[in-house]
């Protein structure tokens, strides 16, 4: 696999740092060509504020929130958090709400779109996306 750039969505973002066997294989070996390319690997603000989101409702701890952030805020990290900028909000409308309900994840492919990057996601509704070259 040729190591290039690729925008992690939350889950794979989490399945990734907790080495869960729920991350596909390919979507592993493109997180690790990257970042042993010395390549980022792309996290959305979105995810950041979705894994907030995720503590609240009671899926994850305090302490899981502030392991991710530490991960992402670390001075060698593999992860680049991606700002949620006008580029991106403008491309939110590219991911019909018809075909993406969930406002994370029409902003986090908006990313992908906006960054031209693919995007790592188990999310089938994702996948099927033909604005949005997905790995999975």
């Amino acid at each position: 696999m040729i190591a290039e750039s690729v925008l992690v969505d939350t889950h794979s973002f989490i399945w990734y740092l907790k080495a869960s066997p729920r991350l596909s294989a390919n979507a592993r070996e493109a997180i690790d060509s990257a970042t042993t390319a010395d390549i980022p690997v792309l996290v959305s603000a979105v995810t950041l504020v979705e894994l907030c989101y995720l503590v609240d409702k009671g899926t994850f701890s305090v302490d899981d929130y502030a392991a991710f952030l530490d991960v992402v805020d670390a001075e060698n990290s593999s992860f680049e958090v991606v700002p949620m900028d006008a580029a991106v909000a403008k491309a939110v409308p590219l991911i019909p709400r018809s075909d993406i309900g969930d406002p994370f994840d029409r902003m986090i492919a908006a990313t992908a779109i906006t960054r031209k990057v693919s995007l790592i996601t188990r999310d089938g509704l994702l996948r099927k996306l033909r604005s949005v070259v997905t790995i999975w």
